[in-house]
């Protein structure tokens, strides 16, 4: 998370004004949120289903805060009911913080430099990898199979990445974003990263909107959720569903769901072949 966060604003502000002109009608619209620390203080929205926080920190108090029923010195209140039981939940304000502001530190450390996934399957790579110790066991019949294998899925993944592109999925998913140069954290500062995703509000159509709009965001705008990782979600939950309410089961679900903005791109992929959808889906497992 923390990479996303080094990302200058300057960068997001660009990506917001050259999405005006995009061929497909997919303008991105940036989330600007109050700083918890000093809400004076007006960035731009990063993190978030709707980038309704801006920094790591302000996430991490957020979800403890909202998800978790945790307070911090950044949100020292509970959110309660208003029911009977909610006096009770009110009457723990008083006590002061549930974490402490090291704590806080602590997660947000953890949070912000975690390492991004490994992509697979990429152009060149091995395919022995670090299982060469069950290689040792296989017959020559067999290791030539494994790596015809990981060679035609190579392939795959590397045609899926061109129908990505020539779906033009890249148009909010973009695919390759700069770190900037004064983030707090040396080693995240410079990098070229790829997390396809450009930290925007989209309008996704009428059927992904739901009841809450959050600041700048109305109840059919999302914010493009990076991809990198998505395809090892499912070796963490098998029973992983996809999309901001879990109403898709597979990947392949989740880009039919596209509309508003998004249904140029899903309209093409929808025209594309048997084949060519799978590779495209093989790409984005490969991420």
């Amino acid at each position: 998370m923390g990479l996303l966060e080094a990302v200058a604003e300057s960068t997001l502000e660009g990506l917001a004004l050259a999405s005006k002109s995009d061929p497909d009608g997919a303008v991105g619209r940036l989330q600007i949120v109050a700083d918890l620390a000093d809400p004076t203080i007006k960035r731009v929205g990063r993190f978030g289903w709707r980038a309704t926080s801006a920094s790591v920190v302000d996430q991490t108090a957020v979800a403890l805060n909202a998800d978790m029923g945790v307070t911090t010195r950044a949100l020292p209140t509970h959110i309660c009911g208003k029911a009977t039981a909610g006096s009770d939940c009110r009457s723990q304000d008083g006590k002061g913080p549930e974490l402490s502001d090291s704590d806080l530190e602590l997660l947000v450390r953890y949070t912000s430099l975690l390492a991004v996934p490994a992509t697979r399957h990429f152009d060149g790579e091995q395919p022995l990898g670090i299982h060469a110790e069950k290689i040792l066991a296989q017959t020559p019949a067999e290791t030539s199979l494994q790596v015809q294998a990981e060679n035609m899925m190579q392939s795959s993944v590397a045609r899926g990445r061109e129908l990505f592109v020539q779906a033009r999925c890249t148009a909010c998913h973009a695919a390759t974003l700069q770190t900037g140069r004064t983030h707090r954290f040396a080693e995240l500062r410079g990098q070229t990263i790829r997390p396809y995703t450009d930290m925007l509000l989209h309008d996704m159509g009428a059927e992904l909107a739901d009841t809450y709009p959050q600041g700048r965001a109305s109840q059919q705008e999302w914010r493009t959720p990076p991809l990198w990782g998505l395809g090892l979600v499912e070796k963490i939950d098998a029973k992983v569903r996809y999309l901001h309410d879990g109403r898709a089961r597979t990947l392949e679900e989740a880009i039919l769901w596209h509309g508003g903005q998004g249904q140029a791109s899903r309209d093409r992929f929808k025209a594309m072949d048997a084949d060519d959808r799978r590779k495209l889906i093989d790409f984005l497992r490969s991420l």
